[in-house]
């Protein structure tokens, strides 16, 4: 499929994910993205837009954040980041697909499995657990711009209420969206081609987001996210067999 009809698609979907289920903008995006350009300019393309869709999410539930009970995490993503972009920047494409479509299906399946949410109980209930977890996080965030599924997974053990998972999880996005996107502008993997893209193709994305409001309001986030799990597996197969 062109370039030109894929993006569009891609990004309203990714935007429909998000705005419905909460979380997944990149889970969606850069698998698919990563199929019709490479990794590199997958991640460049789709960056500033996900800064975008997640700055709103945090402003929207920032009464709910508390940076205390979660700086142990923050410190291990701030450690993990270099890491994660100094990868992204030096490994070959072939080694970024392969790695990115076995993560796609580890957190899937330790999002969707009990065994998964026991797993980060346990991680989150010590500092070097919280802080592992977010080394792990900041690591993926860098490397290939999907830090999300680790704090998910520790938040949903951690939150007292949902009002605090998403004021934590939008304000740490953002946290870790902003320093990774300077750590990849400084590496020199920003172009004027693909931000003029990413403003180009942004109308999709505002779609996206009001069609996943609408469809909140009327059908069941459990059969939406276990359609995008389906989406993300096949995504992950995908980018194997194409490595």
């Amino acid at each position: 499929m062109p370039f030109e009809i894929a993006a569009p698609l891609i990004l309203g979907l990714a935007a429909f994910t998000f705005s419905f289920a909460g979380f997944g903008f990149p889970w969606v995006a850069l698998p698919l993205l990563s199929l019709v350009i490479p990794v590199k300019d997958a991640v460049v393309f789709h960056y500033p837009i996900m800064l975008a869709v997640v700055a709103y999410h945090a402003w929207r539930f920032r009464a709910h954040l508390s940076w205390r009970r979660h700086w142990p995490m923050l410190a291990g993503a701030a450690v993990g980041m270099p890491l994660g972009v100094w990868v992204l920047l030096n490994l070959p494409e072939t080694g970024l697909k392969k790695g990115l479509a076995i993560f796609i299906v580890l957190s899937v399946i330790a999002l969707s499995l009990d065994w998964g949410r026991r797993l980060a109980g346990r991680l989150t209930g010590s500092v070097w657990g919280a802080g592992i977890t977010g080394l792990i996080s900041g690591w993926m965030q860098g490397a290939y711009a999907i830090g999300g599924p680790p704090a998910v997974l520790y938040m949903v053990a951690k939150a007292e209420k949902p009002e605090e998972m998403k004021g934590f999880l939008g304000a740490y996005f953002c946290f870790i969206g902003v320093v990774v996107g300077a750590l990849l502008a400084m590496g020199g993997l920003f172009t004027w081609h693909w931000l003029k893209m990413s403003v180009y193709y942004s109308p999709a994305v505002v779609v996206g987001m009001l069609l996943g409001a609408w469809a909140f309001r009327r059908a069941s986030s459990l059969w939406f996210k276990r359609m995008v799990f389906c989406l993300l597996l096949a995504a992950a197969v995908l980018l194997w067999t194409g490595a």
